[in-house]
């Protein structure tokens, strides 16, 4: 695997999380307004006009997202624990923690380079070499 298909991958690994993450903070926001919405038509009164207050389409897109929140984390966490695995086989500590910030933490690189007590540049140099010499076990194509 090239290093040009190593970093493809890895910068997958960060999207995915990312995705993740938006997709739980959208659940979360719909999960709020459909408690909020029942709250406000929970007085027993009957209502008219238009179905307005009907939860049928809140509950359908927290399904929905649930559905692909569920497929995305199962192919994460497989990527993710393969990943950790082809860090922790790699025999320079530096190199290790560079990724493991980077790709599993999701860390920026300037954060990465304070907690690792490196300038920005000697910490993208570590990753340049650590792309070099990680031997990724990668059994699925990601995804675009």
């Amino acid at each position: 695997m090239t290093v040009a298909e190593k970093k493809s991958y890895l910068q997958w690994i960060r999207r995915v999380r990312y995705d993740q993450d938006a997709i739980l903070e959208e659940l979360a926001t719909l999960r709020t307004r459909m408690m909020s919405a029942s709250a406000k038509i929970g007085d027993g009164m009957p209502r008219g006009g238009g179905g307005s207050g009907d939860l049928s389409g809140y509950a359908a897109k927290v399904d929905e997202l649930e559905t692909r929140l569920e497929a995305r984390l199962s192919t994460y966490l497989d990527a993710m624990a393969r990943l950790e695995e082809d860090i922790q086989a790699m025999s320079d500590p530096k190199e290790q923690a560079v990724l493991r910030e980077y790709y599993i933490n999701g860390r920026q690189w300037a954060d990465v380079a304070r907690i690792m007590g490196f300038t920005i540049r000697h910490v993208t140099r570590l990753h340049g070499w650590a792309l070099q010499h990680i031997n990724l076990q990668v059994v699925l194509v990601c995804p675009s």
